[in-house]
């Protein structure tokens, strides 16, 4: 894997880059045992310590669930708390009718593909489906566009060339690349190397433009195509489209250039913060000018400050760990708030239970999860109404069954499904008055794919699958040894799943291997693959029911590993490429 921030090759052992000294959000601590776990269909990244950065993993969508109980605080992606704060700060709490319509919109872009890279001659394998496209040399990296039309390989002598049709010639974007940051459909940011900087390729001009926002400080926009930092004292941003870096000001006080917390993806604004003991004082571009525009106060001690634009780049809101005072901005109007009686709250998502995620999302009656303080076990949902009230839908959701990492709670067809404090499994209709229904009693674990037609649940040490259109939430037995170390996977479609079992401890490792089956709704799991270390995403936002990415242990030194990558053609186990680097 790759750093997020500078592109250099890093390990889930390294939990920051040894190069930048970003954080890996993929940072896997080692252990002699780790727990169970369930990969959803999506990903909410959240670096720890509760930072609730908003950066998204594009490699992975997985999320983690253990079936050992860990005290957790609320602990949600940081788009998601944004939106839900931001629009808190319009309301006050009481009764109100819900509205029946849903006019969500939420955006799912499909990302750049990773490449891999061959362990033994540096060959760079692009893998989508049951396709490959390969390029010979000595490659370091590699990443093609979301639309699939270019692929970008960075070589082990500096040189980045973009490829195109297979009968094209490739062109040279640079001789001088440290990393390969970011591939849009329009060009793709890297940083140089002896030229330092962080430069943009234009796909349609050709042109190399240095971004003038520096080496190290900087931060993109939610769709990749604003970028600010500081240079020299001075903050400047880019914008794809620009041919050189705006200067915005003279950036007295540049050692807080880590507290930048966002920037809109047209590149018309920022927000960033100073911090003085507890206080935030936070600041955004007014007529061109830096203007403070609130404070955030008793925010936790070794807290950071985030933000998020929404709403087209319309709206944003400003947060930081442990406070309930949040700052507002909507169509120029900006407002402070403080939460009466809530120390955390996000969750934000629509009745489909998809989360916002984006500068273009939009929401307009949101529900979102509270808790009274860091420790609460136990937390509420709400509604936001259009008529400007807020309405509890929801109380005693288990926030402790979010097991490392996973949802408290799914959404689905405008029906919650959750976990009590007594670990049963319960659905209730949001919107209306009515009482929970009790499904099944002591779950460990469970997950709901995006169309909401079956849940799929660990409890009394096997995995099952539940049809939730029968109503009558009988469990239909999948696997009936579900131990510790297992994992199952969710797909992009409802009724198939792939869960890994028998798993063993690698020698000298943190991590496990074991046997990959496929179930589908109907039929028996079937044996597809063995010494499986797990399914991958590749620029894609599920995991594939037909064709996943299949990891396949070869051999490790340490934390370096070798693997086969396969896919599942007709239910068997089909190698695509041999012994890459993982």
């Amino acid at each position: 894997m790759y750093c997020a921030k500078c592109g250099a090759q890093i390990s889930e052992a390294d939990q920051y880059c040894p190069k930048c000294g970003k954080e890996n959000i993929n940072y896997v601590k080692p252990a002699a045992k780790r727990a169970a776990r369930v990969f959803d269909s999506k990903k909410q990244p959240i670096k720890e310590p509760e930072k609730n950065a908003g950066e998204v993993n594009n490699d992975s969508t997985e999320q983690t669930i253990s079936n050992k109980a860990r005290k957790k605080s609320l602990a949600l992606p940081a788009g998601c708390i944004a939106a839900v704060l931001a629009v808190v700060l319009f309301f006050a709490i009481g009764r109100g009718k819900p509205s029946t319509a849903d006019n969500s919109r939420i955006s799912y872009p499909q990302n750049e593909l990773q490449a891999f890279v061959g362990a033994e001659d540096g060959t760079v394998y692009f893998v989508h489906g049951t396709e490959v496209r390969s390029f010979d040399g000595k490659a370091v990296q590699g990443k093609a566009t979301p639309d699939r039309s270019k692929f970008l390989v960075r070589y082990e002598d500096g040189k980045l060339n973009m490829y195109g049709d297979p009968e094209t010639e490739p062109v040279l974007v640079s001789d001088d690349v440290e990393a390969l940051l970011y591939a849009t459909d329009r060009g793709c940011f890297y940083s140089g190397k002896g030229n330092k900087g962080l430069y943009y390729y234009d796909f349609e001009s050709k042109e190399c433009i240095n971004t003038g926002v520096g080496t190290s400080d900087y931060m993109f926009s939610s769709s990749k195509t604003s970028v600010i930092g500081v240079e020299k004292e001075m903050v400047r941003s880019f914008t794809i489209g620009e041919t050189s870096a705006k200067e915005l000001f003279n950036e007295e006080t540049a050692d807080n250039a880590e507290n930048i917390c966002c920037i809109a993806d047209d590149g018309s604004n920022l927000i960033w913060a100073t911090k003085e003991g507890n206080i935030f004082n936070v600041y955004m571009m007014k007529n061109n000018v830096p203007e403070r525009i609130g404070k955030i106060k008793n925010a936790e001690e070794y807290s950071y400050i985030f933000g998020q634009f929404y709403n087209d780049d319309k709206s944003f809101v400003v947060y930081s760990n442990g406070s309930a005072q949040m700052i507002l901005g909507n169509n120029g109007e900006i407002k402070e708030l403080t939460l009466p009686c809530v120390k955390r709250a996000g969750g934000f998502c629509n009745t489909k239970g998809e989360y916002l995620r984006s500068d273009q999302d939009f929401i307009e009656e949101p529900y979102f999860m509270t808790a009274k303080t860091n420790s609460a076990k136990n937390g509420t949902m709400y509604r936001l109404l259009k008529d400007g009230t807020v309405k509890p839908e929801v109380d005693g959701i288990n926030l402790e069954s979010s097991w490392s990492g996973t949802s408290a709670y799914y959404i689905r067809a405008g029906i919650i499904y959750y976990l009590d404090q007594n670990n049963d499994l319960r659905n209730k209709k949001l919107g209306e008055e009515n009482e929970s229904v009790l499904m099944t009693t002591d779950v460990r674990a469970f997950v709901i794919p995006e169309n909401g037609k079956y849940a799929y649940i660990i409890k009394s040490g096997g995995l099952y699958a539940m049809d939730l259109s029968e109503g009558s939430f009988s469990l239909n037995p999948i696997w009936n040894s579900i131990g510790e170390e297992d994992t199952f996977y969710v797909t992009d479609r409802d009724d198939t799943i792939y869960f890994i079992t028998g798993v063993t401890e690698i020698k000298d490792s943190y991590r496990t291997k074991g046997k990959l089956y496929k179930y589908t709704i109907g039929g028996e799991a079937e044996q597809i693959a063995g010494n499986v270390l797990g399914l991958i995403t590749n620029g894609q936002k599920n995991y594939s029911a037909d064709h996943p990415i299949i990891k396949q242990y070869v051999s490790n030194e340490k934390y370096d590993y070798v693997v086969n990558i396969g896919t599942c053609v007709e239910g068997e186990y089909k190698e695509l490429v041999s012994k890459v680097k993982d």
